[in-house]
């Protein structure tokens, strides 16, 4: 089954943003292009960041195929529109998301690959990366507002709601809560390894 990632990229600065955050961008696709899992197309979904095409141009033959770069108008932070345009054109069987300043671990998707068989969809554990100065922390996710999040799914792309309207700071539960609607055939998978690197005021590596 093929896996589609999908990634909003706005670099531009705004409150609570990461630091550094063309480096963690970088890192962030590299993550993806080093997975041991093959079947997959990483769709980067830009709204009106010339940072992140120029970027994407610079470095995209080391990526390869596999990276794609949409762009879009300019949308209000948050804005559910952004991952719903990377959805729409994907064209792998499951869905799962990335952020810029976060990053895969090695198997990542081929973890969420062999749980997704026989489920509409999945949720799983996070890392909390908190550099060389201490090992990744595991962040515990249930199915709670302000404990999952959009880094902590993966879903099947058949019929599954749409990001539209999902707009706002928090609006990855409003996603959430529409697949908990949509779909009782789900279940928490363990061993998958989503590393998350930037919590406003809490976290910046």
């Amino acid at each position: 089954m093929k896996i589609s990632v999908i990634m909003p990229s706005y670099l531009g600065e705004y409150e609570g943003a990461a630091s550094d955050r063309e480096t963690k961008f970088l890192r962030a696709v590299r993550s993806f292009v080093n997975q041991t899992y093959q079947d997959k197309e990483l769709i980067i979904v830009s709204d009106g960041c010339e940072i992140t095409r120029e970027l994407l141009t610079n470095n995209m033959s080391e990526w390869g195929s596999c990276v794609d770069l949409v762009c879009i108008d300019k949308q209000p932070l948050f804005s559910g529109n952004v991952r719903a345009t990377g959805v729409e054109i994907a064209s792998g069987e499951i869905i799962c998301y990335l952020d810029t300043d976060d990053f895969l671990g090695l198997n990542h998707l081929q973890v969420i690959a062999n749980n997704m068989r026989v489920h509409d969809w999945v949720y799983f554990d996070e890392y909390l990366n908190q550099g060389t100065v201490k090992p990744p922390a595991v962040k515990s996710v249930e199915l709670l507002k302000d404990s999952a999040g959009t880094s902590s799914i993966a879903h099947l792309k058949e019929n599954a709601p749409s990001w539209h309207g999902c707009d706002g700071y928090g609006h990855d539960w409003i996603f959430i809560d529409r697949l908990m609607n949509w779909s009782k055939n789900y279940k928490k998978m363990y061993g998958a390894s989503y590393q998350i690197c930037h919590i406003p005021r809490l976290l910046d590596f």
